[in-house]
C-alpha cells in the first residue's frame, strides 16, 4: 500500500534505485536534487517548501516537491516516478498531495517540463501551458481554490452496518458520538466531524481513507490492541512487533481496519 511521506532526511538507501533508473532515462534532476540536499543549497526547508516521496514499504517509487518562487508563487521541482509506478495513479496522487500543501502558501504554481508525456500528464491534472517566462512551461492558478484552506474539514467513511460501526468508533476507538439520522452516524475527533455514512454494497479501498496523528504511537497501538483491534501486517514492509513501520524520513505509521474493511492509520514522529 503506497504511502506519501514528507522527506525530512535524505533517504540514502531508498533513493539509490530510483536515482539510477532516472539517469538511465536521461534525467539528471534527481541527481541534482541529491547534490543540492547534501550541499545545503536546497533542502526544501523554507516556509512553503517541502519534498515528498511515495513509498511502498521501504521502496521509494516516486519523488517530488515544491520550492518558493516568489511570495505568492511556488514551483514544482524534482518530480520523478519509477517506470513500474506509472499508469497506477501514483504520480497523480503525489502531485495532488503537493498541490494540497501548496494551497496553504501560494495562489499560483508553476513548473517546467520538456517531454510530451509530461505535458499530457500535467495538463490532465489541470495545469495550462504558458510562455510567460522562458523557464516555465505550465502553470496553475490556485487562488480560486484557497477559499477552503481555512475551512473546517469533515471526514466521510462508508459502512454497511450502523450498529457495528457505532460500537467500533465509539466504544473501541473512543470517538465522541454526536448524532445519528437515517443517513449517517456523526462522531467528533480532535475538533473534526466524521460522518460514517450508510451505503449499500461496496468494496473497501486498499489504501488509507482516514488517519490520526498521535503523540505516542506505541502506547496508542498497545491500548487499541487491548481493545481487540488487530493491526495490519504487510510482507513488503519492515514492521516492529507492534506492527509499526518507520518511514525513511522518520515518520511512524500503523494500519488497522474497521468492521467494513476500511483502512485506517495512526502516525507519529
Amino acid at each position: 500500500m503506497p504511502a506519501i511521506i514528507r522527506i525530512c532526511e535524505w533517504p540514502v538507501a531508498a533513493i539509490a534505485e530510483l536515482l539510477a533508473e532516472s539517469e538511465q532515462e536521461g534525467f539528471r534532476f534527481v541527481r541534482r536534487a541529491q547534490d543540492d540536499w547534501r550541499s545545503g543549497a536546497n533542502r526544501f526547508a523554507n516556509e512553503g517548501e517541502a519534498l515528498f516521496g511515495v513509498f511502498e514499504g521501504e521502496r521509494l517509487v516516486a519523488i517530488g516537491g515544491i520550492n518558493r518562487e516568489s511570495g505568492s508563487c511556488g514551483r514544482l521541482r524534482r518530480f520523478y516516478v519509477r517506470r513500474d509506478g506509472r499508469r497506477k495513479g501514483m504520480g497523480r496522487q503525489l502531485v495532488q498531495h503537493v498541490l494540497a500543501f501548496a494551497r496553504r502558501h501560494y495562489s499560483r504554481v508553476e513548473l517546467r517540463c520538456d517531454t510530451a508525456a509530461a505535458d499530457r500528464f500535467y495538463r490532465a491534472l489541470g495545469f495550462s501551458r504558458t510562455s510567460a517566462a522562458a523557464d516555465v512551461t505550465h502553470a496553475m492558478e490556485l487562488e480560486g481554490m484557497m477559499v477552503l484552506a481555512s475551512a473546517t474539514v469533515i471526514g466521510f467513511i462508508p459502512t454497511k452496518d450502523f450498529r457495528r460501526a457505532k460500537k467500533f468508533y465509539a466504544s473501541k476507538l473512543g470517538l465522541s458520538f454526536l448524532a445519528q439520522d437515517e443517513f449517517a452516524l456523526v462522531f467528533e475527533s480532535g475538533g473534526t466531524a466524521i460522518r460514517v455514512v450508510k451505503v449499500g454494497e461496496f468494496k473497501a479501498a486498499s489504501f488509507t481513507i482516514l488517519g490520526w496523528w498521535v503523540t505516542d504511537i506505541e502506547e496508542c497501538v498497545r491500548k487499541l490492541r487491548r481493545r481487540r483491534i488487530v493491526f495490519e501486517r504487510y510482507a513488503w514492509m519492515k514492521q516492529d512487533d507492534l506492527g509499526i513501520w518507520t518511514a525513511p524520513g522518520g515518520t511512524k505509521v500503523a494500519w488497522f481496519k474497521d468492521p467494513d474493511g476500511n483502512v485506517l492509520s495512526l502516525s507519529s514522529r
